[in-house]
């Protein structure tokens, strides 16, 4: 089905440049040109009046988390995985990229922000850098990835990263969620937005496991802690019905919230046992790194300090070491 530009404009109230520059903004639904003749195709159509038309706004929310879902798809068939480059995956700066799509334009469809970009798998740095200090990571000063890929180059790295991104998306769309507990090369959240968006059903916007845990515990589920991710989100999505996964899902999120809140105050409301020991001292420990660093030392080590320095003098607050005792904390 198409409309022509104009009849579209007069359904919904607005002006041309606005729709041209609403639906330029999301150019993976189809060429558009500002002229009232242009006829729209249905996807296009049906992104105005999501964006546009509010006579329902809970019915219409629903929606248009719906089109941002299929927005995504539209960008980022399975098809074409295999054929992504790496500047289409990681370059967050290009609001066309999976990362920026994945963390920043279905954002409404779950939240993953927080940490770090060592959960993408690989990533580009915003400036070129020249070393990198974590151990964690091998970088070529453009893009950094996880040195436990094991693999010398980005373009290799990123072949690692795409794999791992396919057989989360095709397991996903087949129902085969177990497959997507042991996929290892990216991060626990981030792996499992990317499975929602291309499952079909039988997968819900929540991604953090404390708050699957929490909600398979409220239905009755034992040991849920232990458990995998796809056996706490079968659990749950047992329990949607007929009910549309959003608006499910907004049902989930008040369950949290109100199980945190008497959580919080069931915390409140009960008396503190303290156990200070009364001989027991506290310390606060200062030294010139010219001398020793907590950053340089190994776990376990031991520092030994003592009363007098080299020259026979004694050390300045003389008398804190004298105090000092087995048994003190510093």
């Amino acid at each position: 089905m198409s409309i022509r530009l104009n009849k579209a404009l007069r359904n919904l109230n607005i002006s041309l440049k606005t729709a041209t520059d609403f639906l330029l903004r999301h150019k993976e639904l189809g060429e558009i040109r500002e002229e009232p003749s242009f006829k729209l195709n249905e996807n296009q159509y049906e992104a105005l009046c999501l964006e546009f038309n509010n006579t329902n706004e809970t019915k219409n929310h629903i929606a248009y988390l719906h089109f941002i879902k299929k927005s995504f798809l539209l960008a980022f068939p399975t098809e074409n995985l295999k054929g992504m480059t790496l500047d289409q995956y990681a370059d967050t700066k290009n609001e066309d990229s999976f990362c920026y799509w994945i963390e920043t334009l279905t954002y409404n469809l779950g939240s993953i922000w927080g940490g770090s970009s060592y959960k993408l798998g690989i990533f580009k740095y915003q400036q070129r850098k020249t070393k990198v200090w974590n151990e964690r990571l091998t970088s070529d000063g453009i893009y950094a990835w996880h040195s436990e890929y094991n693999k010398p180059t980005s373009s290799e790295a990123f072949e690692v990263v795409k794999k791992a991104i396919i057989t989360i998306a095709t397991n996903a769309q087949s129902g085969n969620f177990e497959i997507i507990n042991t996929i290892t090369e990216l991060g626990e959240e981030y792996k499992w937005k990317i499975a929602f968006l291309y499952s079909k059903k039988d997968c819900i916007p929540i991604f953090k496991k404390k708050d699957l845990v929490t909600l398979a515990k409220y239905f009755g589920m034992k040991k849920a802690n232990k458990a995998s991710i796809s056996k706490l989100q079968s659990v749950i999505i047992s329990e949607q019905g007929q009910k549309d996964i959003f608006e499910f899902t907004e049902e989930l999120q008040n369950i949290l919230k109100k199980l945190k809140k008497e959580s919080t105050k069931k915390d409140m409301d009960t008396p503190k046992e303290t156990n200070y020991n009364i001989d027991k001292q506290y310390w606060w420990l200062v030294a010139s790194p010219k001398i020793w660093s907590f950053s340089k030392m190994k776990v376990g080590e031991i520092q030994d300090y003592t009363l007098y320095n080299e020259n026979g003098n004694p050390r300045r607050i003389f008398q804190n070491f004298v105090n000092a005792k087995k048994g003190d904390i510093s």
